[in-house]
């Protein structure tokens, strides 16, 4: 397995990961979830997380698309 942080957006307490991790199964065939995580940090501590799976329902399944910088 190997997580990438795709992309991370800072704004005030809260922070946006988008993130992918890819699986090589044994036959070499690769897969690849992502995921979309939101956190409110507080005085250096994540206080509160969430995860948005209804967004999983309007994207076809496989990585996010690339993002230009």
């Amino acid at each position: 397995m190997r997580a990438v942080a795709r992309r991370y957006v800072c704004e005030g307490a809260y922070v946006t990961l988008l993130w992918d991790i890819e699986m090589v199964a044994n036959d070499g065939k690769v897969s690849t979830i992502s995921g979309i995580d939101i956190f409110k940090v507080v005085d250096g501590k994540i206080t509160d997380v969430w995860n948005p799976n209804a967004v999983v329902e309007q994207y076809p399944a496989g990585p996010w698309p690339s993002f230009d910088p």
